[in-house]
């Protein structure tokens, strides 16, 4: 499978900043992530859980949502991100809980 079918984080990314009219510089300099970096999660890297939860921080402040609310958002756009479940659900960003869902992970052969 690939990365743009399994990890569409770069789409979520394109379509909130659009929504908030905001720039993908704007992004790097907030999270503190490369240039390279957001235009590889555009291009359908997956990120590291570091650079996630520092993009979903930044869109949480901007909006002025909770982050766990971010968090949940993505998981729409990404299924494949949660390879494992964490116990209890907490986002350990913020301490919220979360609603993962299940989804059955693609094997690697």
């Amino acid at each position: 499978m690939s990365n743009r079918r399994r990890n569409n984080f770069g789409k979520w990314i394109n379509f909130k900043l659009h929504k908030m009219d905001k720039t993908k510089a704007w992004l790097e300099k907030k999270s503190k992530l490369s240039a390279g970096s957001i235009i590889r999660y555009i291009k359908g890297s997956t990120p590291g859980i570091d650079a996630y939860f520092a993009v979903c921080d930044v869109i949480a402040k901007e909006c002025e949502v909770e982050i766990h609310e971010v968090v949940n958002e993505t998981l729409e756009y990404m299924p494949y991100l949660v390879t494992y479940q964490m116990e209890p659900k907490i986002c350990p960003a913020c301490g919220q809980g979360l609603q993962f869902q299940k989804n059955p992970l693609p094997s690697r052969q």
